[in-house]
């Protein structure tokens, strides 16, 4: 007899979860934590989304609320723009939600990128990836760039989601890694326990204390060169992502390893 209640209350739970799995299911989902608007100004109109902390619980906004840098970045990297133009015409800003939603759940894209992430975290059908600790430093060095060298021989940098050398060095794209290390360094851009600003300051400063070369072009190539060298052994920068990723390996999709 106890058996036979037991065996009745797991299947009621195993029913429960495929249930709740299913009414989760996250391309069904996007609207309860992503926003879009249009941004216009004399010259130019874009689109500007973002993944957005909600306060009424749904499926996802507890993940969502606790890192949202981390879902911003896959929103604005792994989605496609090819429905821009068209979405841009729209006047109603609930029309051009309610567009914009529909065209992402048809982005293959970035419907796998959200798939994977659940299918590894939240439903654990899939294991986790493995990375080292160099995996990680040589995605996250790529966000801190060199962008520019003046007449005075003076360099600039920044450090951005969007204008950074992921593109130019890595031939395959891991999302992970870099809404992982890009979010990381967001949130300790101006830390005080790690300051990636100092940091990236620092490296600024003995790169300009260099005789790079007298071409403009390949002093900004040596530049980069010195400034990924220079973050690689920053040991702040490889502290800070340790840091992150314990506070915050529940969430991941990746297991660090040595």
């Amino acid at each position: 007899m106890k058996t036979s209640i037991l065996t009745t209350i797991l299947s009621i739970l195993s029913f429960g979860n495929v249930f709740g799995q299913r009414d989760c299911e996250i391309l069904t989902h996007y609207q309860d934590f992503i926003e879009v608007t249009k941004i216009e100004s004399t010259n130019n109109s874009f689109l500007y989304k973002q993944v957005v902390q909600k306060k009424h619980k749904t499926c996802f906004s507890g993940l969502m609320n606790k890192d949202p840098f981390f879902f911003n970045y896959l929103l604005e990297n792994f989605s496609s723009n090819d429905a821009n133009m068209q979405l841009l015409q729209l006047k109603d800003s609930l029309a051009l939600r309610i567009a914009y939603l529909n065209q992402l759940k048809k982005d293959s894209l970035y419907n796998s990128v959200m798939q994977t992430w659940v299918s590894k975290t939240i439903e654990k059908r899939k294991p986790k990836d493995k990375v080292t600790e160099a995996e990680l430093l040589n995605i996250a060095i790529k966000f801190f760039t060199i962008t520019k060298i003046d007449k005075n021989g003076n360099i600039t940098g920044k450090v951005c989601g969007g204008l950074n050398c992921i593109k130019q060095t890595e031939k395959v794209r891991q999302p992970f890694l870099e809404a992982f290390t890009f979010s990381s360094i967001l949130k300790n851009y101006e830390g005080k326990t790690y300051s990636m600003l100092n940091e990236f300051k620092k490296g600024l400063m003995q790169i300009q204390s260099l005789n790079l070369g007298l071409d403009k072009n390949e002093k900004l190539l040596r530049s980069q060169g010195v400034m990924f060298s220079y973050m690689y052994n920053n040991e702040k920068l490889k502290s800070m992502l340790i840091a992150e990723f314990k506070r915050r390996q529940n969430e991941l999709p990746f297991i660090l390893v040595n």
